[in-house]
């Protein structure tokens, strides 16, 4: 499960990124089984990438 916390120089967290991209936990919270099958299978194979990379910059920037 991929885990990644965002500190700055004074250790301060600015945020984290914990295991999915907020366009598959949506997709979770929705609870409609089919969909969340779909969108997993999707992520394994790299197609929420792009989502993952937008939010962790989204993390990153947020901090400046």
């Amino acid at each position: 499960m991929p885990t990644f916390v965002f500190f700055d120089e004074k250790f301060k967290e600015l945020g984290s990124f914990v295991e999915h991209p907020k366009k598959i936990k949506n997709i979770i919270s929705k609870g409609n089984q089919p969909n969340i099958i779909v969108a997993m299978r999707k992520y394994r194979k790299g197609e929420y990438a792009e989502e993952t990379v937008k939010d962790i910059l989204e993390i990153l920037l947020r901090s400046q």
